[in-house]
């Protein structure tokens, strides 16, 4: 089965600020343009600290490991290194990374979908232009993250099935697409409902 989800940040997840100091606006907006050749780790804090610690913070409404889950884990530090580059934020003595997705894909039917980001969009997918496996933006919603996810690839192929695997938290997947409820529409590959 395959599933595409939009990649949110719990509402249980860790957050992370900013110190009361002013910071380039380059520095907290997430629009898939990539910033690691000039980024310089920014100190942050525990917004509302709270007794239960997820694996994954947030921090501007992307996701935030601690970068020794990386260094640990590689399998997921594969998985997040193929579509996302790793922007280093420091909490007292540890080191964090942020999560910057890079991977943009046109893979969104347009004229097929209905989005205005509330319960009821409607999301159509090319389907042969779909990223199985990896986080990714749509051009146009790059502050958006999308999760493909294929039950026929191994988990260590696949970020949605790596994470609940791993038990790890601080991370929802919304569902907007599914293979068995919607039908191939046609040869162009766009995925339409049955």
């Amino acid at each position: 089965m395959q599933r595409i989800y939009r990649l949110l940040p719990s509402n249980n997840s860790t957050v992370l600020a900013l110190p009361n100091e002013n910071y380039p606006l380059e520095c907290l907006l997430f629009d898939g343009k990539p910033k690691s050749h000039w980024w310089s780790p920014l100190p942050c804090h525990l917004h509302k600290p709270k007794k239960y610690r997820t694996t994954f913070a947030r921090f501007c409404l992307i996701p935030v490991c601690a970068e020794t889950l990386l260094i640990d884990d590689t399998v997921l530090a594969s998985l997040v290194g193929r579509s996302c580059e790793y922007l280093q934020l420091v909490l007292g003595p540890s080191k964090l990374v942020a999560i910057h997705v890079i991977k943009t894909s046109d893979c969104l039917d347009r004229p097929a979908s209905r989005i205005a980001f509330v319960d009821n969009d409607i999301y159509r997918f090319c389907l042969g232009k779909v990223p199985f496996g990896e986080i990714f933006t749509i051009e146009g919603m790059t502050s958006t993250r999308f999760v493909a996810s294929d039950s026929n690839l191994p988990p260590e192929e696949d970020f949605y099935q790596w994470y609940h695997k791993q038990g790890y938290t601080g991370l929802d997947f919304k569902l907007l697409w599914q293979s068995e409820e919607w039908g191939n529409g046609g040869d162009d590959g766009v995925i339409a409902p049955r």
